[in-house]
Parts: C-alpha cells; structure tokens; sequence
C-alpha cells in the first residue's frame, strides 16, 4: 500500500508532538516525598498526686559520759564512758506530691515533698550483777535505752532522664524528722548493805538535716506511674541529761551521777510508690 505525501505529513507532525510532550515531562521537577511524623513526647509535666510503702534500716551512733557528782562515792565510776552504734529499722508509709517540668524529649526537672509515719525504734536492755558503794556490796544494775523516729518528711529537687516509659532520676534536699531518746539507770543491791539508785529522762525533738538518693519511675496506663526509691537521710542529734539518785536511806533524793548522751539518727530509705498525674 502506498502512503501519499499527506499521510506521511501527519505522522511526522504526530511524531513531534510526541516527542516533544515526552521531553517537556522529563524537564518537570519531582514532587517531594512527604516528611515523616513529628514523634510524639510521652510528657510527664504536670502535678501528680500519690502514696508509698517501705522499709528503712537505719542507725543511731550513741555515745554517753556518765560523772560521779556525790562526794566518796564510786557509783557508776567517777567517770564512764560508752559510744556504740544501734540499728533504727521499721515499716514506713506516706504520701507524697510534687510537679514535673519537660525540659525537652529526654530532660525532666521537678521537686517533690512527702510525709511519712514511721515505726523505726530500738530498744537495748543491760541487766548484771556489779560490785559498788561504799563499803562495795553486790548490786543488780540495770540500763534501758530506748530509740524511735516517729515521723518524717522530706523536701526534694528531681532531675531525670527518660528512656522510652521509664524515668530515671536523682533527688535530693531538705529533711525533717521527730526523733525520741528514753533512758533509765537503776541500781538495786542484792543483799542488805548499800543504797538503791535510779534516774532516767526522755528527750523528744522535731530535727532538721538533709537528704539525697534515686529511683526509677515508669509509666502504667492513663495518668498512672509506679515508681521505687532509695534514699539517705541524715536528722542530726539529740542530747540526753538526766541525774541519777539515791532512792533509799537517809541519802533519799540525793544525786549520785550526772548523765550525758548525743543519739545522732541516720536512716536508710528503701520504697515503692503510686503516682497519678492531674
């Protein structure tokens, strides 16, 4: 089949055209490919509410100077004295509330304060038999130290670090507790020949000291978090005078013995706790 010129002249026109549609969409820009989604921060800011529950070991460096003030007489030595370390350890429990600040997708800043009942004590009992007075005549003597935390509470600055759903932080700052010292001597002769004695004293004081630690925080569900922690707390210490007397014969109510202790109460704070952030 022959083509004629004028067919031949409207495939060379289709074939620019063609061609020229091809280049031109080779010259256009490609579109951009669309950015992936911004990640989302799992914030903790906020105010958040919560209890605890633990345990504290903690201890008591005691120490005691015990002076003879009764002209002739060695009760109790003229002077005697005694430094020991006793355990302080019970079952705590509380509250606590702070804030939280994000300071960017890793960084939390915040402060927290709590309050806690206490059930720490230690109670030591010493009981024998000594040689004492003038003559020397056998005695029973007997000397009862009795230490409890009843309460604290601190106040603390937070700053953590967050991986995934889990805050890992350390804390630390202001401290505050009330602390109580019982302590009573007795001397009780065991058979007729010398003077019976006794004296004792309890101090109570709210005390100041500091404290600092760590833990760990991590998310549940809803506006829940759980969290555990260690903390050392230091309240300082407390001084103990009290006189001890002769309670029989015609000394009666005289002072035999003047008694001085310092208790210096630190504590070791172990605790898991419920957080709920409003």
């Amino acid at each position: 089949m022959q083509i004629t010129s004028q067919r031949l002249w409207w495939i060379n026109a289709a074939l620019v055209i063609l061609a020229a549609g091809n280049a031109a969409a080779a010259d256009m820009p490609l579109k951009a490919a669309p950015l992936p989604p911004a990640p989302v921060v799992d914030s903790w800011a906020g105010f958040y509410l919560g209890g605890n529950v633990g345990y504290s070991s903690g201890r008591v460096r005691y120490s005691s100077a015990v002076s003879n003030v009764f002209p002739g007489s060695t009760q109790f030595g003229t002077i005697d004295t005694t430094a020991s370390q006793r355990s302080l350890a019970g079952v705590i429990g509380g509250g606590q509330i702070g804030y939280n600040w994000q300071a960017g997708p890793g960084w939390v800043l915040g402060f927290e304060t709590d309050f806690q009942g206490s059930g720490q004590r230690n109670r030591s009992d010493t009981n024998n038999q000594e040689l004492n007075g003038v003559p020397p005549a056998l005695q029973n003597a007997l000397t009862t130290i009795d230490q409890k935390l009843d309460w604290f509470g601190t106040v603390r600055g937070r700053l953590g670090y967050t991986v995934g759903t889990v805050m890992f932080y350390g804390t630390g700052g202001y401290a505050y507790g009330r602390v109580e010292e019982t302590e009573f001597r007795s001397r009780t002769p065991v058979v007729p020949g010398s003077a019976s004695l006794a004296g004792g004293a309890t101090v109570t004081a709210t005390r100041s000291g500091w404290t600092a630690g760590a833990g760990a925080e991590a998310k549940l569900f809803g506006n829940w978090s759980a969290k555990i922690e260690y903390l050392y707390m230091d309240l300082g210490s407390i001084t103990n005078n009290h006189n001890i007397l002769i309670t029989s014969g015609a000394n009666n109510g005289v002072v035999v013995n003047n008694v001085t202790s310092t208790s210096h109460f630190q504590d070791h704070i172990f605790r898991a706790g419920l957080n709920y952030k409003f």
